[in-house]
């Protein structure tokens, strides 16, 4: 158990982040090497993992290990975009080396010299480990993404929601079991690798971030201290999880199918959450071309509209889009 002293300043610092999809790939990859555990996520694990490519699984006994992980949380935040994410991590290196070396020494034996040297800026090697990363997040996590962003988000919504009726004393009780509230202390289901049992927070806050692949808390905070971050699990039903990833994985119905073709009806399924033009590519398998042909056809026929965000073109359903997915499913 870890207890977390905050101050009336922590108090009024408290808010609620969706981390993202690089995030949420990393919390998948622990969660899938726990063998034997969560039975109903036998198939997404099985699946998983014979899409899961070598240098992906080798990365993944480091980054992700069941008991113990590189902090990519703090140091790189919330990031909406795998593409983004991956970009932030390889241009951070001094950072990762640092998270490196506050962990025993034998933890730095778990990465072979390319994972290492891409840490380092190394034009190769980093090419290999932007590779990894995104194999990793396409075998695990974006089959199912939609769905899972939509579960998250809407949790933050409620989140925020109770905190403007019922404070911030209502949002910690909401963590129940994974967390108890026992002002000033807020009780964590979470052995800190330190040995530490307690920590007096300084005034700088905390920030609570729902996870779909968390399968226990997790607690970071930036070895120059700031704000603490804790990752707790959003679904508390393990069969909850199960459906989630079922629905996700069915894809669109055959009728949508055969109205609009295989390809452009999946264009839908993907954005009724919202996605860009490469976002839907790599789901799909496709060069950007040829996605950003699908949906300028769908969007010709009043089923998507199209918004530039910076360098990337994001996609969301129109009402007529939405209801003809629906209706479909």
């Amino acid at each position: 158990m870890l207890r977390l002293h905050l101050t009336p300043a922590d108090m009024v610092r408290v808010r609620v982040v969706v981390l993202g999809p690089l995030a949420e790939c990393q919390m998948s990859l622990g969660a899938l090497q726990e063998r034997g555990a969560d039975a109903p996520l036998g198939g997404w694990r099985a699946a998983s993992l014979r899409r899961l490519s070598p240098d992906a699984r080798t990365l993944a006994r480091g980054v992700a290990t069941p008991r113990g992980h590189l902090d990519l949380y703090t140091l790189l935040g919330p990031v909406g975009d795998v593409a983004e994410g991956v970009d932030r991590l390889l241009t951070r290196g001094a950072g990762l080396r640092e998270e490196l070396s506050s962990h025993p020494p034998k933890f730095a034996k778990l990465f072979p010299a390319w994972v290492l040297e891409g840490f380092d800026g190394r034009r190769d090697a980093s090419r290999r480990l932007a590779d990894a990363l995104t194999s990793a997040y396409e075998s695990t996590v974006a089959p199912y993404w939609s769905r899972i962003q939509s579960l998250l988000t809407t949790e933050q919504s409620a989140a925020g929601q109770l905190l403007t009726r019922h404070g911030v004393h209502g949002l910690l009780e909401s963590l129940r079991p994974w967390a108890r509230w026992d002002p000033p202390f807020l009780e964590i289901a979470y052995t800190s690798w330190s040995g530490r049992d307690t920590y007096h927070l300084s005034g700088d806050g905390i920030v609570l971030a729902p996870s779909f692949f968390c399968r226990r808390p997790q607690v970071y905070q930036p070895a120059g201290g700031g704000e603490m971050l804790i990752v707790h699990p959003v679904v508390r039903e393990p069969l909850a999880a199960a459906q989630v990833l079922r629905q996700a994985g069915e894809g669109p119905g055959r009728a949508l199918a055969a109205l609009l073709g295989r390809t452009r009806a999946a264009v839908l399924e993907i954005v009724q959450e919202g996605a860009t033009t490469g976002e839907i590519a790599g789901r799909l398998g496709v060069a950007p071309a040829t996605a950003s042909e699908h949906t300028g056809a769908l969007r010709a026929a009043g089923l998507l509209t199209s918004h530039r965000e910076g360098q990337r073109v994001r996609h969301s359903l129109t009402p007529l889009g939405l209801g003809l997915l629906q209706g479909a499913g």
